[in-house]
């Protein structure tokens, strides 16, 4: 292409035209002269298009969604150039810049683990000391409704946590296994035909060593339950890697008592505020009317049981326990003979403990529970000095018992003790 010789595009280009064409002096100077012209227009135009750079283009102002008077070219010039100003602003730092996610994802994206719901049927009262959270034992705690707070039962037990539950009511025995303080614990349940609405509940202990089932059967307790509808649960105990004040050894199997006092961390009463909790919540058991009834170690822990719960027992019945001033339970060898505590205080060898209270100290303030007593004079395992010392005591403390000795018969059951028991227990009930 050639350029008429008035119109030069450089003055670079003219110098180079007039050598090879003989320009003259004066057209070489007019045409430097509008080429340097034309070059410092266009810096003046850039340098002013600098100065103000809240000036939109046309193809901004579209991306922008501002009105324009023309129309922007389509062409693929003008596009590049739309991208490279609508790049070169900052980002709108209130609007989300990435492209929307699809809300109806295809259900078999993978989503990642499912976090379980937790049951929410259970409802912590926040008045009662929740204790040692359960240890993960494989399977999830099975939460219990609260009772029905209109009712002022004052005894509510929500605040347990445990898992399993009962078998659903059905006439003669069953077994059971709760989940309670990270262990697996059985119970031994009896329940009586034509059991009605609210019926009560007795809990039946064991002697060391010995099997749930065997406390109700040696208290002869299925006759009580059939005669006066009485739900019968038997807690078995553990085995225990530790002895204790009631000559146990590591390795035999016993409740514990004391020192552990605390409902809240004491698993074996953490058991029995499940059992409770279960037995009213699958069985309509009367939580006014809860009663405790044990041999030998099992009497020990009725009597715990009503003196750490007092406002969850209504009444207790212990068959050759007591109470143990002593520092254990063979400190006191003593044996007698006659059928009242007043006529053996006055025989040889009668014991004068008076150390800590075991298995509990009793309260000696609040609801003070009622006590049943019974036991062999003759009795060498467990000295009726501790059923004596037991009576004598709570009597100076304003509560409310029952003694029986009995003249012969040794470290055993009375005879139909839970019938026997139940004529004093039946009376009481928590307010």
């Amino acid at each position: 292409m050639s350029y008429p010789l008035s119109c030069s595009p450089s003055p670079l280009l003219w110098l180079l035209v007039v050598t090879l064409m003989g320009c003259s002096d004066g057209q070489l100077k007019g045409g430097v002269d509008a080429g340097l012209s034309r070059d410092s227009a266009r810096d003046n135009a850039q340098e002013a298009a600098l100065d103000q750079p809240t000036a939109d283009t046309d193809a901004e102002r579209a991306l922008d969604g501002s009105s324009s008077d023309a129309s922007p070219d389509q062409g693929s010039d003008t596009l590049f150039e739309q991208g490279l100003a609508h790049d070169s602003r900052p980002a709108d730092s209130t609007r989300d810049q990435r492209a929307p996610v699809d809300s109806s994802a295809d259900s078999t994206l993978d989503q990642g683990p499912r976090v379980p719901t937790p049951d929410q049927g259970q409802h912590p009262d926040s008045t009662v000391d929740q204790g040692v959270p359960t240890p993960d034992t494989g399977s999830t705690p099975d939460t219990r409704p609260e009772v029905d707070s209109t009712v002022d039962v004052g005894v509510a037990d929500s605040g347990v946590l445990y898992g399993g539950s009962f078998p659903a009511a059905k006439v003669g025995f069953s077994s059971a296994t709760l989940q309670v303080a990270g262990s697996n614990r059985t119970v031994s349940i009896y329940l009586p035909a034509g059991l009605p609405d609210d019926a009560p509940l007795m809990l039946v202990f064991h002697g060391t060593d010995g099997q749930a089932q065997d406390a109700i059967w040696g208290a002869n307790a299925t006759a009580l339950a059939d005669s006066a509808k009485v739900i019968l649960v038997a807690p078995q105990a553990r085995r225990m890697s530790v002895g204790d004040w009631d000559n146990h050894g590591a390795g035999q199997r016993y409740f514990e008592t004391y020192p552990n006092v605390d409902p809240n961390s004491n698993p074996d009463l953490l058991f029995v505020r499940a059992i409770i909790a279960e037995a009213t919540r699958v069985y309509g058991a009367n939580i006014r009317r809860v009663y405790t009834l044990g041999f030998s170690n099992g009497a020990f822990f009725s009597e715990f049981c009503a003196m750490t719960m007092p406002n969850r027992i209504a009444a207790f019945a212990e068959n050759s326990g007591g109470l143990v001033r002593c520092a254990t339970t063979g400190s006191c060898t003593f044996s007698g003979s006659g059928t009242s505590c007043a006529e053996l205080a006055s025989q040889s060898g009668y014991c004068t403990c008076t150390g800590v209270e075991k298995p509990a100290s009793l309260p000696t303030s609040g609801r003070k529970p009622p006590g049943y007593m019974v036991h062999s004079s003759n009795d060498s395992t467990v000295s009726v000095f501790y059923s004596c010392d037991l009576a004598s005591r709570m009597q100076a403390l304003g509560y409310v018992t029952s003694v029986t000795i009995r003249a012969s018969g040794g470290h055993d059951w009375q005879p139909n003790a839970a019938t026997a028991a139940w004529g004093f227990l039946s009376k009481y009930q928590l307010p």
